[in-house]
């Protein structure tokens, strides 16, 4: 399980296409670097 750093939204390493977490500082891209939103929210794998 990682963690977005920008709106602390929790997701499986395999649901985003990563085998392992990447080091250092990680941007979901499927929320916060279309959106540039701060905002804390829950998410969920869809499989």
């Amino acid at each position: 399980m990682m963690f977005c750093d920008r709106c602390d939204r929790g997701y499986h390493t395999f649901c985003v296409g990563l085998s392992t977490p990447p080091n250092g500082n990680w941007i979901c891209s499927s929320f916060c670097s279309d959106y540039n939103v701060t905002a804390t929210d829950d998410s969920t794998c869809n499989e």
